[in-house]
């Protein structure tokens, strides 16, 4: 058996597609949160196979960086079915796939070889944290930068696509602050859906590719974020210099 044949036969996305199916059909695929998310997996599969071969790995990596955008999200189905929200302060979605997944031995259903096993935990346990840790070695930690960079992409997505948002309300100076530094923004610090939105802006800050914002220019999701917001004369000042930094930092990083 040649090498391609005998890594197929231990992770393959397409058998992990399966088990991914049988696994959600626990869950109300009625509910339209479950039917968010679950699209929402799916597509973040198939932007880390574009980020992979953009940068020109193997077959092996583009399974491998395919089944974590499978599995990414994997603790949000608990989430819904339980609080009916997406919020992490109380119940970490990533830390919660990690439990069922290797503590619970989930992950075998997905993957049958346990060399991954230390890529995948940590793409997926990291992928929503504030940063990704600086003692991970290189390949673990480019697994990292293109799951959390694939999730980026389709919350833009979602964003432009599932809401229609209002900017406000009364912003903190410390968000401000933090977006001024060109820095993500920590959920614990939001008070409001207007500093929520500050958040969602932020997120530019901590993409790493440059086929990342080639696609977030091509399918337009930022642009179309924006224009799904409406503004208050009070927040039109704000809005407008959060826009040109993002804005900025799309010419930037597509030079």
């Amino acid at each position: 058996m040649n090498n391609f044949l005998f890594w197929r036969c231990l992770m393959d996305y397409n058998k992990a597609s399966i088990a991914f199916e049988n696994y959600i059909k626990k869950y109300d695929l009625k509910n339209d949160k479950i039917k968010l998310k679950y699209k929402h997996t799916y597509q973040v599969a198939q932007i880390s196979e574009l980020l992979v071969k953009s940068l020109n790995l193997s077959n092996e990596d583009i399974e491998l960086a395919k089944i974590i955008g499978l599995l990414h999200d994997i603790g949000r189905f608990e989430q819904i079915k339980r609080f009916d929200n997406f919020k992490d302060k109380n119940f970490d979605h990533a830390d919660y796939g990690i439990k069922i997944l290797f503590e619970d031995n989930l992950i075998k259903k997905f993957v049958l070889e346990n060399k991954y096993d230390e890529i995948i935990y940590n793409a997926i346990k990291h992928h929503n944290k504030i940063s990704i840790p600086n003692n991970l070695d290189e390949r673990t930690s480019m697994f990292c930068k293109i799951i959390r960079d694939a999730d980026k992409i389709d919350i833009y997505r979602v964003l432009s696509r599932e809401y229609e948002e209002n900017f406000i309300e009364t912003i903190d100076n410390k968000i401000i602050n933090n977006f001024r530094l060109n820095k993500v923004i920590n959920h614990d610090l939001i008070n409001n859906r207007t500093e929520k939105i500050i958040l969602d802006f932020a997120l530019i800050f901590d993409i790493n590719y440059k086929q990342s914002f080639k696609i977030l220019k091509d399918k337009n999701y930022l642009e179309d974020f924006i224009n799904c917001i409406n503004v208050s004369d009070n927040n039109k000042n704000i809005f407008e210099e959060i826009v040109n930094s993002v804005r900025k930092v799309m010419e930037e990083n597509l030079c």
